[in-house]
């Protein structure tokens, strides 16, 4: 258990609410992420999909390191995992595609 477990949730209402909400928005990527996904992924091919996935990652998180508010963090986060979602979702089916039976 860490210290702030310990100590308990001391922010009122609106700081938790404002914190919840940037929460729910950097997890609705991945949901976000699954839906563009379906429907652009087989047009752009699977290597650049994975691609834009792990660009649009890397630029999230460096949106994120350098963010000023909690908003845009959550912003940028919401970026990344999107990215991140895109990218892990479709190797899989790369990978199964690209190496020879005899190597899986």
């Amino acid at each position: 258990m860490t210290l702030a477990e310990k100590m308990g949730d001391y922010r009122c209402a609106e700081e938790a609410s404002i914190l919840s909400f940037a929460i729910l928005f950097m997890y609705t990527s991945t949901i976000f992420a699954f839906l563009i996904l379906t429907i652009f992924g087989d047009f752009m091919g699977r290597k650049n999909a994975i691609i834009i996935g792990l660009i649009a990652t890397i630029g999230g998180l460096v949106v994120t390191l350098v963010s000023p508010s909690l908003f845009i963090a959550a912003a940028g986060l919401f970026v990344a995992l999107s990215g991140a979602q895109w990218a892990f979702s479709i190797s899989f089916i790369f990978i199964s595609e690209t190496v020879a039976e005899s190597h899986r």
